[in-house]
C-alpha cells in the first residue's frame, strides 16, 4: 500500500483542508500520510481526527524553512507533539515574518502595476494568516494577470528567487529547526535534498543532527535517488518520501502517494520518535 509523508493542506498553501486531503488520500486507499504545512502545525488535530474517522494513519509533521549556506534548507519533522509550547512558539514567530514577507511582496507586485486587492489574497489564507507566493500568485489569475497558457512563466517572472516581486523568507537557522522538531519530540528529515544540490551542505545538516532524508521524491533523478538513498544507509539515516502534494495541479510532477517510500519507514520513524522521547526526558533538569 502506498504512503505520502510531505502532504500540504490549506493551513500552509494547499488547496484542501487538512479534512479534504485525509479524504482524498483514504478514497486513493493509502496506508499512511503525514500533512507537513509549511511553518505551521494549525491543521494537525483536524486531520487527526478525520483520520480516525476514515482509517488512515495520520502522523503529525511539519516543514520549517530554514537558511544554509545560499539555499534553502526545508527541515521535516514527523512525530512531533504539536502542542509544544516551544514549537508552537517558533510557528507564531515564522508566520509573523511569512504575513511581513507577503506584504511586501504584495506591494511590489503594485509597483509593476499589479493591482490586488489585499483582503481577496488573504480570503483563502487559514486562519493564522499563513502568506505565500501561492496566495498572492492565485489572486494575479482570479484577477486576469494571467495568461492560463502561461502560469508557469508569470510565476517566476515575479516569484522565482531573482523575480521582479521576491521577497526573501524570515530564515532560522537549521540547528534551530532541527532542535524545535527534537524538544517537541518529533524526527527531524531533510526535504526535497535534490532540490539544493549539495552534498556538503548536506553533510553539514548530518552533523547538526537531522535523522532522515527524504529519497524518494516526484522530482529526484533515478540517480539522484539512488545517490541519497546509499548516503543515508552510509550515515544510518531513516530513507522517507513524499509527492509534495499541494491539489493545485501544479505540484512536483506525481499524484498524492505516487512517490511513496519502503512500507517499513513507518516503524522506522515511529521506533526514532519514541528513542527521542526517551533521551528528552532523561536529560538533566534545568532547575
Amino acid at each position: 500500500m502506498a504512503i505520502d509523508l510531505h502532504v500540504h493542506s490549506n493551513a500552509s498553501d494547499g488547496a484542501k483542508s487538512p479534512r479534504e486531503v485525509v479524504g482524498a488520500a483514504a478514497g486513493l486507499g493509502l496506508q499512511a500520510i503525514s500533512i507537513t504545512d509549511h511553518d505551521t502545525v494549525a491543521g494537525q488535530a483536524e486531520a487527526l481526527t478525520a483520520g480516525r474517522e476514515l482509517g488512515i494513519r495520520v502522523i503529525p509533521g511539519i516543514e520549517i524553512s530554514a537558511d544554509v549556506r545560499r539555499a534553502e534548507a526545508h527541515i521535516l519533522g514527523y512525530h512531533i507533539d504539536f502542542a509544544s509550547d516551544k514549537l508552537l512558539t517558533l510557528t507564531r514567530r515564522l508566520i509573523e515574518g511569512r504575513i511581513r514577507r507577503g506584504r511586501r511582496m504584495f506591494d511590489l507586485l503594485r509597483d509593476y502595476g499589479i493591482k490586488l486587492e489585499w483582503n481577496e489574497v488573504v480570503k483563502g489564507a487559514s486562519p493564522e494568516g499563513f502568506i505565500g507566493r501561492g496566495h498572492l500568485f492565485r489572486s494575479m489569475i482570479a484577477a486576469g494577470y494571467v495568461p492560463a497558457a502561461k502560469n508557469r512563466e508569470v510565476f517566476l517572472k515575479y516569484f522565482a528567487k531573482d523575480g521582479l516581486a521576491y521577497v526573501e523568507h524570515f530564515y532560522i537557522t537549521p540547528r534551530e529547526a532541527i532542535l524545535a522538531v527534537r524538544e517537541a519530540g518529533g524526527v527531524p528529515v531533510l526535504a526535497h535534498p535534490g532540490r539544493m544540490n549539495d552534498d556538503g551542505a548536506i553533510y553539514e545538516l548530518i552533523g547538526k543532527g537531522i535523522m532522515g532524508l527524504e529519497v524518494f521524491y516526484p522530482s529526484h533523478t533515478p540517480q539522484q535517488q539512488a545517490h541519497y538513498l546509499a548516503m543515508a544507509r552510509r550515515f544510518g539515516l531513516i530513507a522517507t518520501g513524499g509527492t509534495d502534494y499541494h491539489g493545485h495541479g501544479g505540484d512536483m510532477g506525481a499524484p498524492m502517494g505516487g512517490c511513496s517510500p519502503p512500507e517499513e519507514v513507518l516503524d522506522q520513524l515511529r521506533l526514532a520518535a519514541e528513542e527521542v522521547r526517551r533521551r528528552k526526558n532523561r536529560e538533566p533538569s534545568a532547575h
